[in-house]
C-alpha cells in the first residue's frame, strides 16, 4: 500500500502513472484498474496513459471514475487512486469489502474531508507511512511571482498542506523542525 498526500501542482499524478508503469512491467500478467474523481478526470487520466503506454500495457488497465467504481468483470490486482480525497468515502473503499484497499496507490491533494481522513487514520493506526512531496522551492515559488500567483503558491498550495499534514500528526519530531524552517523560509503569510 502507497499513499501520498502533497500540494497541488507536485507532480502526484506523475508519479502515479510512473508507479503503474513499473507495476505493470514487474507484473506482465496482472492488470490494474486507475480510479479518477469524476469523469472528466478519468478520460485526461486515460489519454496521459494512452500516450505513455504501449497497446498491450494499456489494455491491462481499466479505468473508472468513483461513481463506476465496482464495475468490472475481474477484480484487478492492484488499484491507482488519483486525487482520491475528491471521491466519497464509498468509493475509495473495496467494492464488495468495504474497507480500505491494501494493494492499493492513493495520492491526493490534502483535504479536511472524509475520504482523506479515512485514509491517513487507516494508515496512522496501522503505522503505515505516508509519503509527501513538496517540489516547491523558492526559485520555484518566484517562478510563480512572474504570473502573480507566489502569495497564492505560498499560503493556499503550501499553507494548506502544511496545515493538514500538522493537524493529523504526521509531521512531528525532526520533520516538523524541518517543516518550521521550511515556513519560515518560504514566509507564509499566515503563520
Amino acid at each position: 500500500m502507497y499513499v501520498e498526500i502533497s500540494p497541488r501542482q507536485s507532480g502526484k499524478t506523475t508519479r502515479l502513472i510512473q508507479a503503474a508503469s513499473d507495476y505493470l512491467r514487474h507484473n506482465p500478467t496482472h492488470n490494474i484498474a486507475v480510479i479518477g474523481m469524476n469523469s472528466s478526470h478519468v478520460k485526461d487520466l486515460k489519454n496521459k496513459f494512452t500516450t505513455l503506454f504501449t497497446n498491450q500495457n494499456i489494455g491491462r488497465i481499466k479505468f473508472m471514475s468513483g461513481n463506476l467504481f465496482g464495475k468490472f468483470d475481474t477484480e484487478p490486482d492492484y488499484w491507482f487512486f488519483d486525487e482520491f480525497g475528491y471521491m466519497r468515502e464509498e468509493h475509495v473503499k473495496h467494492p464488495i469489502y468495504r474497507e480500505v484497499i491494501q494493494n492499493a496507490y492513493y495520492c491526493t491533494t490534502p483535504g479536511y474531508n472524509p475520504s482523506t481522513n479515512m485514509v491517513v487514520d487507516y494508515c496512522i493506526q496501522r503505522n503505515i507511512q505516508i509519503h509527501y512531496n513538496n517540489p516547491w522551492t523558492e526559485s520555484h515559488i518566484m517562478e510563480q511571482n512572474t504570473i502573480g500567483w507566489d502569495d497564492y503558491t505560498r499560503e493556499v498550495v503550501l499553507g494548506d498542506w502544511v496545515r493538514f499534514m500538522e493537524s493529523k500528526g504526521l509531521f512531528n519530531g525532526i520533520k516538523i523542525n524541518l517543516i518550521r524552517k521550511e515556513i519560515k523560509k518560504h514566509r507564509f503569510t499566515s503563520w
